[in-house]
């Protein structure tokens, strides 16, 4: 059983320069750390002096590039950098003969769970934009809602005003009507009385 990579993502504070630690390549291709400052990004992360560095910011350096372009990658993006390592006790631990095999495997594995998750990554962005959409149009909505509540509740405003005029000139209506029938009567009792 061999031992799994590690990942770590490194991150640079506005006042770091550096994440101090620097990298060797053999022939092969294979890189390693050395120079690990005390108390940099890189101590502080786990790295030690001989972890085998197979990717950088997802990309595989692992027998594919030289020192300079896998140090390149690293300075690419200035505040942060993504790494996947194999611990040097770990790495020293599996079988000379089975070390390049297991790792090409290895890296094989790790180079497709990469893709697979710059894919759900990409998924992700797509879904955020998509609900972002959705999110905009609701407050969209929302919006016109709101403005239409108030229209109807200034119509509200309006016929309840109407419907006390009406109803008070109604009420005045048969107040007048009452007045003239009292009246009338009033004036058919002095009749009756005469």
């Amino acid at each position: 059983m061999y031992a799994q990579p590690i990942e770590l993502k490194l991150k640079k504070s506005k006042c770091v320069k550096a994440y101090g630690f620097s990298i060797y390549t053999t022939e092969n291709l294979v890189h390693f750390s050395q120079n690990i400052l005390k108390g940099s990004i890189a101590s502080k992360y786990g790295i030690e002096e001989g972890d085998c560095i197979l990717a950088v910011n997802r990309v595989t350096i692992h027998k594919q590039l030289d020192n300079q372009e896998a140090a390149s990658l690293i300075k690419q993006n200035p505040k942060k950098v993504h790494l996947l390592i194999l611990k040097k006790p770990n790495y020293e631990v599996i079988d000379k003969k089975q070390t390049i095999e297991a790792l090409k495997s290895q890296v094989d594995t790790l180079t497709k769970d990469l893709t697979k998750s710059k894919n759900w990554e990409q998924l992700l962005i797509s879904n955020n934009k998509s609900l972002q959409y959705e999110v905009d149009t609701l407050q969209k909505q929302v919006g016109n809602l709101k403005e239409s509540l108030e229209a109807a509740r200034e119509n509200m405003a309006i016929l309840n005003h109407l419907l006390r005029m009406a109803i008070q000139q109604k009420l005045t209506s048969v107040q007048e009507k009452l007045g003239v029938e009292k009246k009338r009567q009033s004036f058919q009792r002095m009749r009756s009385l005469e």
